[in-house]
Formats: structure tokens, sequence, C-alpha cells
């Protein structure tokens, strides 16, 4: 900026000598009494505004001369900004250049072609061309494909991030926390502006496409072609030039908060897409679309059921009718069978939020459906297929093992342990009364593939 300034002002230095000498000119014709044009004051005064315009549009040119001049890409409104693909590299497709470097992903069959695999202490780290230091709305998109219970705590899939994260525009993620899936802006700026969904809704072992970002007003999260949530919050810029795809690097210069699972077909955009162009990015991996919205039940237009009625019940325009009685198949608040609550056309079941809570739902003594939310499993028990039971707990390391990995598996769940980053290890093993124990961060002199070397 300061050398496109210094040239600015030669320029400006060279048209005004030139019209000092112009009227130094004439105004000593008119002292020696000698002839002076009489259109001199007009043409001066057209000339003298003609330059300055002049002066005006070369610093536009000097824009372009100096952004080519050092490399620098200049990203046009509208615009994609980066588009990985993964097929063999993590190369740029969207012309601007911004190539990823690959820290330990692998590249194997993905959702459209190949995609990229990763397992907590792998990345990919692009470092943006030009970096994006404020724009107003940004999308997100990716297809993943991964399993909520291997992600425990924090995992990154993808993140704008810089390298000091102490401004409160310090980090833009999408991300995997606590059992949800979370578009996350700012860092230490509280409250942060999160819109967030169940993991389950995505983190089942199937390919999703997942698109999130911010409109100007809300920050937004659509999956598999429909809207989730939307939660109003204020505006963050961008604080630095990296873009992390799996993990982020911010915290310790290894791998923090490494994503276990696959990631294909990542996009960035410096605008919100419209809903026609996000059916259009999820159409393209998929030839047939399911559509169950405001179905419970009957075709979802792919050869697949929207889910079936109980008995008593008939399938009609795509909705369950007949008994309006609340009925519940396990008897009430019977945390050890998995039961179905059915009142009319609701339907809900009993489910595991994790290895230890249950959703239990039953009737209530007004005759509609209720729900205990997070019902702790106790007495030696954990949850499993939608009921407190005693599952067998296994480790294949034998326990606290940290120069082995092993995976833990106790009824539906299964944990395999893994490096955080680079220092840490996350640590699953089986307690003394048969449930589920964590060491998690464990501290090793170096953590790599779910254990200490």
């Amino acid at each position: 900026m300061i050398l496109k300034l210094i040239s600015f002002k030669i320029f400006l230095n060279f048209s005004f000598s030139f019209f000092r000498n112009i009227y130094k000119e004439q105004y000593f014709n008119y002292v020696m009494k000698k002839s002076v044009n009489k259109n001199f004051y007009f043409v001066f005064l057209g000339i003298f505004i003609i330059f300055l315009s002049m002066g005006f549009v070369s610093a536009g040119l000097l824009d372009n001369f100096w952004n080519k001049l050092t490399g620098k890409v200049v990203y046009s409104p509208n615009s994609m900004i980066a588009y990985y693909s993964f097929e063999g590299n993590a190369n740029d497709g969207s012309g601007n250049g911004n190539n990823g470097v690959n820290r330990g992903a692998t590249f194997t069959t993905g959702k459209i072609g190949q995609g990229a695999s990763f397992n907590s202490g792998d990345m990919i780290k692009v470092t943006l061309t030009s970096p994006i230091t404020s724009i107003s709305t940004y999308t997100f998109s990716a297809w993943v494909k991964f399993d909520c219970n291997q992600n425990p705590g924090t995992h990154n899939i993808l993140s704008l991030y810089s390298d000091a994260m102490s401004s409160d525009g310090g980090l833009h993620a999408m991300l995997v926390e606590n059992n949800q899936l979370m578009y996350l802006r700012g860092w230490n700026y509280e409250p942060r502006a999160n819109t967030e969904i169940d993991c389950s809704m995505v983190g089942d072992g199937n390919w999703h496409h997942i698109i999130s970002g911010y409109d100007g007003s809300s920050s937004f999260i659509y999956v598999d072609g429909d809207s989730k949530s939307s939660v109003a919050s204020d505006s963050y810029d961008f604080d630095g030039p990296y873009l992390g795809i799996g993990g982020g690097d911010w915290l310790s210069g290894g791998v923090d908060y490494g994503f276990n699972g696959m990631i294909d077909e990542v996009k960035v955009w410096n605008y919100v897409l419209s809903s026609s162009e996000i059916t259009t990015e999820y159409n393209r991996g998929t030839s047939c679309i399911p559509s169950c919205s405001g179905k419970t039940c009957g075709d979802n237009g792919c050869e697949g059921s929207c889910g079936t009625c109980q008995s008593g019940q008939t399938c009609t325009n795509g909705n369950c009718v007949g008994n309006n009685t609340c009925t519940d198949s396990d008897g009430g608040l019977n945390y050890n069978v998995k039961g179905q609550t059915i009142k009319g056309s609701e339907f809900n079941e009993d489910w595991c939020g994790n290895s230890l809570l249950l959703r239990e739902y039953y009737c209530s003594s007004n005759g509609n459906i209720s729900a205990e939310f997070n019902h702790v499993c106790t007495n030696g028990t954990s949850c499993s297929y939608g009921s407190c039971g005693i599952y067998e707990c296994t480790d294949t390391d034998g326990g606290k093992n940290y120069n082995l990995k092993g995976t833990l598996t106790q009824g539906e769940y299964s944990y395999t342990d893994y490096c955080g980053n680079s220092k840490l290890l996350t640590e699953y093993y089986c307690t003394n009364n048969g449930t589920i124990g964590q060491d998690y961060n464990h501290v090793c002199t170096n953590c790599t593939n779910g254990v200490c070397v």
C-alpha cells in the first residue's frame, strides 16, 4: 500500500509540475505585453480536470497492476473462493490457486469420485492466496460421512482461522462438539454465535450434505438440501488466511480438534447460496432426493419409507391416522425396555443420546405424549438400543494401554482411541463396574494413530 501511494504521488507531482510550467509561460507573455491566448484559462482548466480524473483512474489501474505484480488474488463478488474434490490431491479447483497441504489424510472412494479420509491426527491446511479479512456473507459446503460416537468432544470439519486466536472473529468453523453438529463464529467472544443440530441427524455412518454459513443477520445449517437451523447473530470479520479441513493447528502447531471420518466436495463461497443453488449442490451428489417433509409414513420418493404406522392406524397422505388415544408399549416410565409412544399421527421411540443418557417417552396424566430428557442410567447399567441395561464392556487393548490402539465396545456403541493432536491421546477403557471410562487428553511424548510413541 505504501509503494502504491508513493507511485500515485509521483504521478500527481508530475501533473502539477507540467501545468505550473504552462502557467508560467502564459504569465510571462502577459508581463512582456505579448499576446495571450484568450482561451488559455478555459483550456487550462479543462486539461487540468482531465489529468486529475486520469489520476483517480490510475489509482484503480495501479491496484490491478500491483495485485498482478505481487501475485495477490482478488476474489470477485458472489464467487467461489475455493473448491476441493480430493481426486488424489488437495488442489483447488476454483481457479484461485488455494491449493492445500496434506498432513496425513488419505484419498479413497468418496461421495463423488475420491474423497479425503481423516483419523484425528490428520488435516489439510490451506494458506489462502488472498486472506479473507472482511466479507459480510459466506457459505461452506461439504459432503461428510462419520459416526458421532467416533467424534466425542470437539472435532473440526472446516474452519477459517488465524495464527493467534485472540479476536472475536478469530474462528469460523463447521464442527462436531458434544454430540452436536455446530456452526461456530467467534472464539473468545461470549456468547459465541452458534447454530447447532443434533449430531445423529448427520453422524450415522452414511454420506450427508452439509451447508452452513452467515447471511448478514443469521447463521444457518442445511442438511441434505433442507434447512435445519438458523440463529440470529451479529457479524464478525474473518481474522486470518488459513482454511483447515479435518482439523486446525492454531493451538499446538500439531493437529487440533482432529476429525474422524470422510470429507468430500468442499466448497467456500463469499456469498450466500440461494435455496435453488443449495438444492443444485445437493443434487450433484445424488440422483434421487428422498422427501419426507410433512410425512410420518409412506414412500419417500426414492423407493424408501418415511416410516410405518402402528397397529390400528393407517397411512393417509403421508400421515398415520386412527386411534387418538396415547399408548406406550413399555407401560410408561420404564427405563429398562425400549418403548414406542403413539397418539394419533404422533409417534416417538425411546432412544439413547450416548452410552449413559436415555430419552424416555411416556403418556402423561393429561393423555399427551411427554418425555424425560437425559435420564442417567445408574446401578452399573448403560444405555443402548433405547433402554438402560447390562451390556458387556470389551476393550481390545486390555484397558488403559497408552501404547496400543484399542477399540472399546458396549452395546450399540463403539469408541476407538485417538490422538487429539501430536501430544494428546484420548484413551477409552472399561471401568471396574463395567461402564465406559475415558482418559481425555493424556499427555504423550508423541501421539500418532491413537497411541503414544
